[in-house]
């Protein structure tokens, strides 16, 4: 009982104290909107819990995929008459010496593509050089090429490619090349290639001699053989042309 009453007199005595204490916070927190500006808490830097802005890290420099590149060079083909003559030859120039240090075929091949639409003396040096690169794709692209090209250069390069090259998808290429050249001179080579021993060779040929001389004898060899001769078979008639559709 002693200690009881010991204790409730130490909390009676305590009270003013706590009292003091309440009454102080109270006021200091009615007179805080009061205070000077410049005496207001910066919330922003205390308010650790949001994201800090962070400047942007540099990537460096962006490296252009192939397909990029190839992006930008069929874009090159397609401007190609809405430059001039200085321009065309700056850009052949360029072209020429990027072809030389690709080493990548699908890029050469598109390098040769877009040189193809060029009509300057170098893009015409480097399709003829691509001709006999290494890589047979790159060949083939270059027969593609000489096709848009046309003239009788384009005649007398793809047909030594259809009689010389040894791989047979760049000869198969030539002979179809030939056929868009609209050059009646390619029927010489064509005619050659009427007699070789694979039947899609044979094919080619005739598929391309039908574009270039306009005659309807289908895709019987025989009579393509005799009219590359020189003779002048008869042609069927749209019936006979009909029935064989069926």
């Amino acid at each position: 009982m002693h200690d009881s009453g010991a204790f409730t007199t130490r909390m009676l005595q305590g009270w003013p104290i706590r009292w003091y204490s309440i009454g102080l916070c109270w006021l200091l927190l009615v007179s805080l909107p009061a205070c000077s500006s410049t005496l207001k808490p910066n919330w922003d830097k205390l308010a650790w819990w949001k994201k800090k802005e962070t400047a942007p890290v540099d990537q460096g420099p962006t490296i252009a995929t192939p397909q990029d590149r190839i992006n930008k060079l069929h874009q090159m083909a397609k401007t190609v008459p809405e430059r001039g003559p200085a321009q065309l030859e700056g850009e052949s120039q360029d072209l020429a010496q990027v072809l030389r240090k690709e080493e990548d075929p699908l890029l050469r091949a598109e390098i040769l593509r877009t040189m193809a639409v060029y009509p300057t003396e170098i893009a015409t040096k480097m399709l003829t050089a691509g001709l006999k690169d290494t890589d047979r794709d790159v060949r083939v692209a270059c027969c593609q090429a000489w096709a848009k090209r046309k003239g009788h250069d384009a005649t007398r390069l793809l047909s030594e490619m259809l009689t010389s090259d040894t791989d047979i998808d760049v000869r198969m290429a030539a002979a179809r090349a030939l056929g868009d050249t609209g050059d009646p001179a390619a029927t010489t080579a064509l005619a050659l290639a009427l007699e070789d021993h694979d039947p899609a060779m044979q094919y080619r040929a005739v598929q391309s001699l039908r574009k270039l001389t306009g005659k309807k004898y289908g895709d019987n060899v025989a009579v393509w053989r005799d009219y590359v001769k020189g003779k002048s078979p008869p042609e069927p008639s749209l019936s006979a042309r009909m029935k064989s559709w069926f």
